[in-house]
């Protein structure tokens, strides 16, 4: 699973970089980065918190077990949520018309956030 993702990835940024001028990715990179990262950061440190915080379940207390198994599902749902918002003020914000189809990247970088929050 994390070996798959770890080639695909470098796969297509070999594939972007043979692809892209120089100052459309830095400049590309950069602001999909801050979004791609900020939805992580908000969906990740939250439930590692809750999680760091709880009481280390006993061996027979199924209730807690529960609990910090809805926490961590709660940070997956949290963070594809935050993707989703973040895709819809992007698409609302980002003419039609902008140059190097940064509104589809956008979109797609908010796709990929959404799918690695879920896969986590």
């Amino acid at each position: 699973g994390a070996l798959l993702q770890k080639v695909v990835s470098v796969v297509a940024n070999q594939a972007l970089l043979r692809v892209a001028a120089p100052e459309v990715l830095g400049v590309a990179t950069i602001r999909l980065e801050l979004v791609l990262r900020a939805v992580l950061c908000v969906a990740r440190d939250g439930v590692r918190l809750a999680l760091a915080r709880a009481p280390p379940p006993k061996d027979d207390d199924d209730v807690q077990r529960r609990r910090a198994g809805n926490v961590a599902w709660a940070g997956a749902f949290v963070g594809a949520a935050l993707a989703a918002v973040s895709a819809l003020i992007g698409f609302c914000v980002i003419p039609v018309a902008a140059p190097h189809r940064a509104r589809d990247a956008f979109l797609l970088y908010a796709a990929a956030a959404a799918l690695e929050c879920l896969s986590e």
